[in-house]
């Protein structure tokens, strides 16, 4: 009876592990939701830069004037990551050097900007120093929030650009807008620039090691499921 007594609280121990197991596996990288009081977003959440850019409602306005707001965040410089943002081109800006969006640095350096990139018309696009520039074809001023999704191959050298349709979790098709090129980064920048003619506004902004995980925030159960069956089992050929 003591030996039975035994077995019952070992296996209910490792039940109890298993349950702490299947919690976040921690591969949402870094969240931003602009959850703070109306005003400048200089100074706050660790943000610093341009002080013309403000938060209202929870989402940041960048206001166009030359100038980044930057935040530095957990550096990613191999494997594939996928960012995520809820924003939108916040006014029709001529197809001139004017530009703005999400940019993407390292040490300093830029790497890489996701929005209305220099020179083309209101369209989500993709660029980096030395690379072509690529368009999507889709409006980046529609008057609404949007969903753009980036896959960023570090190691294969190749980012990949989707805007999403209202419910899409996921990269669907094709990507809208893709570039050959390798980097890492561990800075996020609001950008807007070429005297106030783009201005930009984001809700949120999420990394991931996953597409889900980085459009919904939602973190993936850690895969331990199969090891902790596999443990109860064990447990109950014991004699």
């Amino acid at each position: 009876m003591r030996q039975i007594t035994r077995r019952i609280g070992a296996a209910v121990m490792a039940a109890g592990v298993c349950l702490v197991g299947v919690q976040s596996d921690g591969s949402i990288i870094f969240d931003e939701q602009f959850n703070y009081a109306d005003g400048g977003l200089n100074g706050v959440g660790g943000w610093a830069g341009n002080t013309g850019v403000n938060v209202v409602g929870g989402v940041a306005s960048h206001p166009g004037v030359d100038g980044d707001i930057n935040l530095s965040i957990t550096g990613q410089n191999s494997g594939v990551v996928y960012l995520a943002m809820s924003a939108q081109q916040g006014n029709d800006a001529p197809a001139d050097g004017s530009f703005g969006g999400l940019g993407l640095f390292e040490g300093g350096g830029e790497k890489f900007l996701i929005g209305k990139t220099w020179g083309v018309t209101d369209e989500w696009s993709v660029a980096g120093p030395g690379v072509p520039q690529t368009l999507s074809g889709v409006d980046s001023s529609t008057g609404a929030m949007q969903t753009v999704l980036t896959k960023i191959d570090i190691d294969g050298g190749l980012v990949e650009m989707w805007v999403l349709d209202n419910g899409e979790t996921g990269p669907s098709g094709a990507a809208d807008a893709s570039a050959v090129l390798s980097f890492g980064f561990d800075e996020l920048r609001l950008r807007g620039g070429n005297g106030g003619e783009t201005n930009f506004q984001f809700d949120w902004i999420r990394v991931a090691t996953s597409a889900e995980e980085a459009v919904t925030g939602v973190p993936e159960p850690a895969s331990l499921g199969l090891l902790c069956l596999g443990g109860l089992a064990i447990l109950g050929r014991r004699k």
